[in-house]
């Protein structure tokens, strides 16, 4: 892909980054076997474990502790108010799976409820996009309000941020829906055992 330039990510210059120089001789050998390692120890470590780990009202905390910190860093435009009851519905959901739980082959329902509600913390786009594989912070799309006034920007730049950080809101309570859907049906599939 020639038509990429010089990528930089703090000291580093990639100039060869998607290009025809891409080549495995730039790999950085000691990385990729710590890399190549991890993953190896968690795949044994799940291939090994009876039951997948969850912490959902411990990862919904800290949901809620995110979604906090952006709010209170936030002017009033942008207004977080919506998610707090789909929050609070998906937290109580939670808490009734988890006491179910033990015992039973949950593992679908971590993976589809727990990957949705990783993927809105970590990423901006749809299941189906693709996100820049750079640095950023969680809640990506809101996160990008922290600080930003009328003052300090361009009023364009001030309504995008608005209509951006809305669609985000939205995004949030309506995937809050659906994993509350997903952990709702699979209470009542295991009451109904």
């Amino acid at each position: 892909m020639p038509k990429f330039g010089v990528y930089h990510f703090g000291t580093m210059d990639l100039p060869f980054w998607h290009t025809p120089d891409d080549t495995f001789d730039k790999l950085n050998k000691s990385s990729v076997i710590r890399d190549a390692s991890c993953m190896l120890k968690l795949a044994c470590y799940y291939i090994e474990t009876e039951q997948l780990p969850a912490d959902f009202t411990g990862f919904l905390n800290f949901m809620d502790r995110e979604l906090h910190e952006i709010q209170n860093g936030t002017e009033k435009e942008f207004d977080l108010s919506p998610v707090w009851p789909y929050l609070d519905q998906v937290k109580a959901s939670a808490a009734i799976l988890e006491e179910l739980m033990t015992g039973r082959n949950s593992d679908d329902i971590i993976i589809k409820a727990g990957g949705e509600l990783t993927r809105l913390v970590y990423s901006y786009s749809s299941r189906y996009g693709h996100d820049a594989a750079l640095p950023q912070p969680r809640y990506p799309k809101l996160s990008i309000a922290v600080g930003k006034t009328r003052d300090n920007t361009t009023p364009d730049y001030y309504l995008a941020l608005q209509t951006t950080f809305l669609r985000h809101v939205n995004r949030l309570t309506g995937q809050l829906v659906y994993v509350n859907e997903l952990i709702t049906q699979q209470i009542a599939k295991w009451k109904e055992l």
